[in-house]
């Protein structure tokens, strides 16, 4: 038997829920006033063909809502076939990225039909990196 055989025996089968490479949700007061966060929104199942020139559309009017709403700014942001990446940096401090988040992906999730977020990580202070916990999918570009 080859080594790369063994490899592949020994590594346990993909589970869509494992958390092992996601990091846990930081407490609310480290997504308020003048906090810059750089946000992942993962597609559930890595699902593509919802990105089109009318979803950029809406996602743009949608994310400068929610940072008009929140007093956020968005420096960039880029729409990738599967996830999305952006920017937010608070302007005042009653600025909240977490009501801006919840905002942005409630409007914008509709859009994507088929396609859905993955739900976000828990909030939970308790929580820790664990491959049981639900709510992330591994990147392809993680180790598995």
């Amino acid at each position: 038997m080859s080594h790369a055989a063994v490899n592949e025996e020994a590594k346990p089968p993909h589970d869509p829920l494992n958390r092992a490479f996601c990091l846990p949700r930081l407490p609310r007061k480290y997504y308020q006033a003048d906090t810059v966060v750089h946000w992942t929104l993962t597609i559930f199942d890595r699902v593509q063909g919802w990105l089109s020139q009318r979803l950029h559309g809406r996602f743009r009017e949608l994310m400068f809502h929610a940072a008009a709403r929140e007093g956020l700014v968005c420096p960039v942001y880029c729409l990738m076939p599967d996830h999305l990446h952006l920017v937010w940096m608070g302007l005042r401090r009653d600025a909240d990225q977490l009501n801006g988040m919840a905002f942005l992906r409630t409007y914008l999730e509709p859009a994507l039909m088929p396609g859905k977020f993955q739900p976000p990580a828990a909030a939970s202070p308790s929580r820790r990196l664990s491959p049981s916990a639900p709510g992330c999918q591994p990147s392809r570009h993680d180790s598995r």
